[in-house]
């Protein structure tokens, strides 16, 4: 009898290994996905003019809308539709660089299905285009720990909590969607109440040693993949996981982006287990030498789960990646992740980007400045003068770090895009001549959007030599478009990336 139990009892726990291995077995490994980079949604970030601006570094990039509450939407009419979303939702003559929401992303926060359903169905009827849901893929955001204001302990992270909830939410979004418009999660890879609560669960994993072998982060891994077998089952085919642990209270929103460790165990776990989902990983990519080491699964004997960022096995079944801060604090840096996509079209390149970016980001820069001009002149646009500036102040402190390195030798913290634990600085991808035509083209736009402000101009419109750049002047002159409180609080956010 007992020798019989012992039995069982082995088999079980084999059983129970070779589920969560992350070893999928031959039948199941489906044939490769196509790859995709998103870039984040971020509050007071990811609003219609930065994204113009992404869109215009990069044709392929999958991009998100910032985190739209159901409540909010309900309540916006037309013009702030088109203040969130662009002009796609007017019906007078758009501007062809952002008439159509390609590769868009909407990101919703919400827990009533009334009021979801309601919401997409307006948002069907108000689009230019009554025939097509304006948008490729709907998100229900499971994966923010803290909400502002208006149901942050009801949805949210908080969700994650929630299994059966949450996918009576994703049904009732798959019902009202088109069957083109695809539904997706966005969620993190486990949800704890507190720091301690975390702090044990770190602690039995990393006793654990081998974390399939570990009874509390099996117990982890299996409630995540409930959560996301609940929600293929309500019509989901698209999983984005933020690889970190949710802390719902006692630790703040930016603190839940650091504090909880990487587990990038858990996303190819779920990767493999569900062959039929496309599976992101999110969190930890900081720049492209990042993104490559992910992006070719790159690993060795000598190889540890603990480095940075840990790395995953050659045959990964993770589809796509995500980024969000790297893209604010260095946006230009997309023309080079659009490199790569080139690169694939064309079956060549080495991984690392071509000469020709630098030139492509003037020119990807010059095209945003056409559209804020047109916009700044346009006195029906919905845009706020802070929102169009954003963009091109994140583009100026980009280029400041840079020419300073290239120039001066001025670091100033910079990291290394290829290795961030590396002593050397980085090295940009664009010339000392292609960031003086950046340049000039930054001053031209300040002083055109000073012209219709009634604002003092530049005390220089244009150079051709590097004697006059001063990046860090021309940083400071926002403060007479936007107002020293903004630009101020730009830069205290960009410190915190």
């Amino acid at each position: 009898m007992t020798s019989t139990l012992v039995l069982v009892l082995v088999s079980v726990y084999l059983v129970t290994v070779q589920a969560f291995s992350g070893n999928p077995t031959p039948s199941t490994v489906p044939p490769p996905r196509e790859w995709q980079f998103h870039v984040a949604p971020m509050q007071c970030y990811t609003h219609a003019p930065l994204r113009q601006l992404y869109r215009t570094l990069s044709a392929n990039a999958t991009l998100w809308t910032e985190m739209e509450k159901v409540e909010d939407l309900l309540a916006t009419g037309s013009k702030g539709l088109e203040r969130r979303f662009g002009r796609y939702w007017t019906n007078r003559n758009t501007h062809a660089s952002s008439s159509q929401p390609e590769n868009l992303v909407l990101q919703i926060g919400g827990n009533q299905p009334d009021k979801l359903r309601e919401c997409l169905l307006r948002l069907s009827a108000q689009s230019q285009d009554q025939d097509a849901f304006p948008f490729t893929q709907v998100n229900l955001n499971c994966g923010c720990p803290g909400i502002e204001a208006g149901g942050a302990t009801t949805y949210g992270a908080s969700l994650m909590k929630q299994p059966d909830y949450t996918g009576t939410l994703l049904q009732t979004m798959r019902d009202v969607l088109p069957s083109t418009t695809k539904v997706s999660l966005k969620c993190r890879i486990g949800v704890v109440d507190t720091p301690a609560d975390l702090s044990l669960r770190t602690e039995a994993t990393r006793s654990g040693g081998d974390a399939v072998h570990d009874t509390t982060t099996v117990a982890s891994y299996q409630a995540l993949h409930r959560y996301v077998s609940i929600a293929r089952d309500a019509g989901v085919s698209h999983v984005i996981l933020h690889a970190r642990v949710a802390v719902l209270t006692g630790l703040s929103p930016s603190k839940n982006r650091i504090v909880p460790s990487l587990d990038y165990r858990m996303v190819e776990r779920i990767a493999t287990d569900f062959p039929d989902l496309r599976v992101t990983l999110n969190g930890g990519i900081r720049n492209l030498g990042d993104l490559q080491r992910l992006r070719r699964f790159t690993s060795s004997p000598t190889t540890k789960t603990t480095c940075t960022p840990p790395v995953l096995p050659e045959n990964s079944l993770v589809a796509s990646h995500m980024a969000g801060r790297w893209m604010l604090r260095r946006p230009l840096d997309l023309a080079a992740v659009q490199d790569y996509f080139d690169a694939e079209a064309s079956d060549e390149g080495d991984g690392k980007p071509g000469k020709h970016i630098g030139a492509v980001a003037a020119q990807a820069l010059e095209r945003y400045v056409d559209y804020v001009t047109k916009e700044t002149r346009d006195a029906s646009s919905a845009q706020p003068l802070a929102d169009l500036c954003l963009p091109l102040y994140l583009v100026t402190e980009q280029l400041r770090e840079e020419y300073d390195a290239l120039v001066y030798g001025e670091t100033d913290g910079m990291p290394n895009q290829w290795d961030p634990q590396a002593s050397s600085p980085a090295v940009p991808f664009w010339s000392e001549d292609e960031m003086v035509t950046m340049y000039n083209v930054l001053v031209g736009a300040m002083d055109e959007m000073k012209a219709h402000t009634g604002k003092k101009r530049s005390q220089r419109s244009s150079s051709t030599s590097s004697t006059f750049v001063n990046f860090k002047r021309l940083s400071s002159s926002f403060k007479g478009l936007v107002g020293t409180k903004v630009v101020n609080k730009w830069k205290r956010n960009r410190a915190e990336l």
